[in-house]
């Protein structure tokens, strides 16, 4: 009567009246009763014993991340065969940490980590975890980066301006040297003397973004001596000539002071004063310095001679025909 068993199933744990003619699929521990019916020779028999379905390990599990750039988001990829894909829980630590460090919190800053995937159990598969490769996760490009000083004259203030995406902008630190100068000698004490210089901006390295360094040149000019005016009062002969020289630049006590004919050239200029009648140019000459540019003015003067104050002419005892 063995053609003609009867198969029945159950789980071990169920009781009797749960068996079955399914036949079951899931993983677990079964039961399975065979009953060989009676024949002509054989009597009924029953017969029962018990075996598990073992779930698969998956073939295959792999966890990747590639092309991961800081503040953006970014796709874990998960290669495997398990049917708890979908379901998988990921986690991050960085390179260098502990085990104990990883998190479910997604990195998305600056540098190097590892992610682990824990696929579970399902009725099908075991439970199966696998870690990735370092993965690098990528400054962000913050574009071009600039750092600007408008031309200014000496005593006037002035401030860098720097344009960036960097979010470490506030922590930048600025340096300036003369540009022609060695970059060993960058300081961040501002110039103040007229001349050609470099600023230079370095900001910081941040979670986001690399350090960035970039560099731009200005001028610090000298101011003009503008309204500078030399005047000589007109005198008589033998009066002293005495100039007046007006000026803002600092220069002043330095200015070299001038003086020709009108009708001379202007090689003729001699820093002797004239004493003689005549008409004259007086030129200053105010050098330049640290703060002011050379500057130059001139004007005219005389000096006249004095008119007598009486003059008188009388004739006597004249006799017509003699002189």
């Amino acid at each position: 009567g063995k053609e003609g068993a009867v198969f029945e199933y159950k789980k071990a744990s169920d009781p009797d009246t749960a068996y079955s003619l399914d036949e079951p699929s899931a993983a677990g521990e079964y039961s399975i009763r065979a009953t060989i019916p009676e024949t002509e020779t054989y009597e009924k028999i029953i017969c029962e014993d018990t075996f598990k379905i073992l779930k698969l390990n998956p073939e295959r599990a792999a966890v990747s991340v590639a092309g991961a750039v800081a503040g953006t988001d970014y796709e874990v990829l998960l290669d495997t065969d398990s049917d708890g894909k979908d379901k998988a829980e990921f986690e991050f630590k960085k390179s260098t940490e502990l085990d104990s460090k990883y998190t479910k919190t997604k990195p998305l800053t600056k540098g190097t980590y590892i992610v682990r995937a824990t696929i579970p159990e399902t009725d099908t598969y075991e439970e199966i975890v696998c870690v990735s490769d370092p993965y690098i996760i990528s400054a962000k490009d913050p574009g071009e980066s600039t750092v600007t000083v408008e031309d200014t004259f000496v005593g006037e203030e002035y401030e860098p301006v720097l344009v960036t995406a960097s979010d470490g902008k506030a922590d930048a630190v600025f340096e300036y040297k003369r540009e022609a100068a060695a970059e060993s000698d960058y300081t961040d004490v501002k110039p103040v003397d007229a001349g050609k210089y470099t600023v230079r901006a370095t900001i910081p390295e941040t979670g986001y973004y690399d350090e960035i360094v970039c560099t731009g040149t200005f001028t610090i000019k000298r101011n003009k001596a503008a309204d500078s005016s030399i005047t000589v009062k007109d005198i008589y002969v033998g009066e002293t000539v005495e100039p007046i020289l007006e000026t803002v630049s600092d220069g002043k006590s330095d200015a070299v002071i001038e003086y020709k004919e009108i009708s001379e050239a202007e090689d003729y200029y001699t820093e002797d004063k004239p004493a003689a009648a005549g008409e004259y140019n007086v030129r200053a000459t105010i050098p330049e310095t640290d703060n002011y540019e050379e500057a130059v003015c001139e004007s005219t003067f005389k000096i006249m001679r004095h008119i007598p104050k009486t003059a008188s002419v009388t004739v006597s005892g004249a006799v017509a025909g003699t002189n």
